[in-house]
């Protein structure tokens, strides 16, 4: 009986809970869904790649954005630490600023890319930067 009440309290909680890149998917979902675009789906495997270009970022390339030599889609963003501000979401302000803040039209391209059926996204800093990288399936055309 107290594994059923456990059970039956943790389920929402469980069910419900956020993970990591949820704000950044649902608000890329939104933007596409203004355009008639499929969902993005998360996949482990592009988060994975992804993780490793961030690694590979911040290893002294300070504020450097160079992409990799993957054939996949793929944003990078990184902020400039700062004393006493924290952002809260990383990878949705991430998403935020490649819909709105670049002056790159490539960048938006990529969130609405018409092919694209699924993206991983990796975070890593260092003393000065946080990098955030999304990794598409396919690069827009």
């Amino acid at each position: 009986m107290k594994k059923l009440i456990l059970i039956t309290i943790l389920t929402p909680i469980i069910s419900f809970s956020q993970t990591y890149y949820d704000g950044a998917l649902n608000f890329q979902n939104n933007i596409r869904s203004f355009y008639d675009l499929n969902e993005l789906k998360y996949d482990s495997l592009l988060s994975v790649s992804a993780q490793e270009w961030a690694n590979h970022l911040v290893k002294g390339n300070d504020g450097i954005l160079e992409f990799s030599d993957n054939d996949k889609g793929e944003l990078i963003y990184y902020y400039k630490k700062r004393e006493n501000v924290r952002i809260e979401d990383y990878f949705l302000d991430a998403s935020i600023g490649w819909v709105v803040e670049y002056d790159e039209e490539e960048t938006f391209k990529q969130v609405v890319c018409e092919k694209c059926e699924f993206v991983g996204f990796g975070i890593s800093e260092n003393e000065t930067y946080i990098y955030v990288v999304a990794n598409y399936d396919k690069l827009y055309e």
